[in-house]
């Protein structure tokens, strides 16, 4: 009997606790080498969040790397959200990296019209190769 292994590393650490404006880190994987060259890498998240004074929208970008630097894989697009609230958002996408060692991905937010701070209460973070 045979059997397929599919390379697969997640993180729940919290990279940056409380953020505003500008666009932080809030997980990030550990590095992965996938199996094959043309792989498909399937990424899940998950973010409990509790928002400060004054947003108005939130963003939530996945990127190829360890920061905010890196190669953007979905569409980054403000959601509209309340200031002061508790909020649970969660998401999935799918990446073609090409032939790549030492893999890693990023959940990146980013507020607007924050006055307070927002608090990252859970994060985690799923990549696996296909």
């Amino acid at each position: 009997m045979s059997g397929v292994r599919f390379p697969a590393v997640d993180s729940q650490a919290i990279v940056t606790v409380n953020f505003q404006n500008a666009e932080v880190a809030l997980v990030t994987n550990p590095p992965f080498t996938p199996s094959f060259d043309g792989s498909r890498i399937f990424l899940i998240w998950y973010l409990a969040v509790t928002l400060g004074t004054g947003f108005t929208n939130l963003t939530l970008r996945v990127r190829r790397g360890s920061g905010t630097g890196g190669t953007l894989v979905n569409v980054a697009l403000a959601a509209t959200v309340t200031a002061s609230q508790a909020l649970y958002f969660s998401g999935s996408y799918a990446d073609t990296p090409g032939a790549v060692a030492g893999q890693q991905y990023t959940l990146t937010a980013q507020g607007t019209g924050a006055t307070g701070n927002a608090t990252v209460n859970d994060v985690s973070m799923l990549a696996f190769a296909l």
